[in-house]
């Protein structure tokens, strides 16, 4: 079931994709987004190498919960829904939550981490619903322009199931497996909400100068945007 999760992690490759080519336009907050990203990637790998190597990945749930509480908690501070203060608070009570999940009541190597996942998922869901509260209150463009809008219903969902599947597994644990099992098209659309939300900003470059220059060509007549050498016509059929 835990190569089932991780096969399902490589969802990530689609909003890592999409975003890579309008880092350039997007506000700090959203960069943000875009680390934690790369940052599952990390620990994709890191799963990976522990499967094979220590037949054991459940450290990489902990530091999951670690990177996306780090990184939102950062992003939904630039958006301005709380001052610095709180960001420091909020950031040393899960710290702590953290330490004794990993250390003494789950263990990084023996569960996965149900306390500090839940106490985190719950303040990203408060966070994201407060966040959706204020876009409500200025609506002066459509919802399906605002990354804003797109970020926080995708924290909104994630945390809401996700928080949701470890407690029922925590329940229920003799049957993690039927459960866990929903996880794969939890992060489908998780990560396609992510990537809707990078679709917002521009493209940092043109999509023909992302083109290596030997594939840029032209067909027929236009204006001239690059020095004469780099036109596939010769220059007596341009006029």
């Amino acid at each position: 079931m835990f190569q089932l999760i991780l096969i399902s992690e490589l969802f990530f490759i689609l909003p890592l994709a999409v975003g890579l080519n309008r880092i350039g336009s997007m506000p700090k907050a959203f960069r943000l987004t875009y680390s934690f990203i790369l940052a599952i990637a990390a620990t994709w790998v890191l799963g990976m190498i522990g499967e094979k190597v220590a037949r054991n990945n459940l450290f990489i749930f902990h530091y999951y919960s670690l990177f996306e509480f780090t990184f939102y908690l950062l992003a939904f501070q630039q958006l301005q829904l709380f001052k610095k203060l709180y960001f420091y608070v909020l950031g040393g009570v899960f710290s702590l939550v953290f330490l004794l999940d990993a250390l003494f009541l789950g263990g990084i190597t023996k569960d996965i981490n149900l306390y500090s996942n839940t106490f985190g998922n719950i303040i990203l869901l408060a966070l994201s619903l407060f966040s959706l509260y204020k876009i409500s209150e200025n609506i002066s463009s459509p919802l399906q322009s605002k990354a804003t809008f797109w970020f926080s219903i995708a924290v909104l969902f994630y945390t809401s199931s996700s928080t949701l599947l470890y407690i029922t597994v925590a329940l229920f644990p003799s049957n993690d497996d039927d459960l866990f099992a929903y996880f794969p098209f939890i992060n489908f659309i998780y990560m396609g909400l992510l990537t809707r939300m990078y679709l917002c900003f521009a493209l940092s470059i043109s999509p023909r100068q992302a083109l290596p220059r030997w594939l840029r060509f032209r067909i027929g007549w236009r204006p001239p945007t690059e020095p004469p050498h780099y036109r596939v016509l010769p220059p007596h059929l341009v006029r």
